[in-house]
Order: C-alpha cells, then sequence, then structure tokens
C-alpha cells in the first residue's frame, strides 16, 4: 500500500507541473506529458518497494520463537520451537512433534 504522504507529495507536484505548464501556453503539453511519465514512472518504482516492504513486515512478523516445545500447544506455520537440543521451524499450521513427518524442519542442531 502506497503511504498517503506520497499520494500527497505527487499531487503537489502535479499542480506545480500544471501551473508551469498554463504558463509555457502551447509548449507546456509537451512538458505536462513529458512529467506525467516520469511521475507515473516513480510512482510504479515507488509501488513496487512499498510492495516488497509489506512483504518483508508480514515476514518478520510471521517468524515467532515459541520456547519449549509442548504436545498440548496448537503452533502455526514459521513457528520457532526448542526440541530436543535442536532449534525447529514449522513448515505448516498443525505441524505435529518435530521430526516426526514433514511440518517441522531442523534450523540449528544443539551440540551433545
Amino acid at each position: 500500500m502506497i503511504d498517503p504522504r506520497v499520494s500527497k507529495a505527487a499531487e503537489a507536484a502535479w499542480k506545480q507541473i500544471e501551473d508551469s505548464a498554463k504558463e509555457a501556453g502551447a509548449a507546456g503539453v509537451s512538458v505536462k506529458l513529458a512529467a506525467f511519465g516520469i511521475l507515473f514512472a516513480l510512482y510504479e518504482n515507488i509501488r513496487g518497494v512499498s510492495d516488497r516492504i509489506d512483504a518483508l513486515e508480514r515476514q518478520q512478523k510471521a517468524l515467532r520463537y515459541r520456547g519449549v516445545h509442548q504436545r498440548a500447544e496448537t503452533y502455526q506455520k514459521n513457528n520457532l520451537v526448542t526440541y530436543d537440543g535442536g532449534l525447529w521451524i514449522a513448515l505448516k499450521d498443525d505441524p505435529g512433534k518435530p521430526g516426526e513427518g514433514d511440518g517441522w524442519q531442523l534450523v540449528a542442531k544443539g551440540a551433545r
């Protein structure tokens, strides 16, 4: 999602372009078109960066250390637990017991 401050800045820039184009008369039309192209390219770049930031923030929130694995607990994808001396990450919701099946992946093996 684009930050509303970016939208306001783009609107203000566009108003300045329109005002300058009016002052320039007929030549202002080509100035206006060129400026529109530049603003559109900037908008597309900002939107792409904004989408990547949103995805990273969602990923960061999803990773959560839950302590030592407890059978009675319910775990979700990307939860981290300690079990049998290792650190495990849940690959799906309700992954079962670490080391059994495909619900968990060992991230770091503890020293024995």
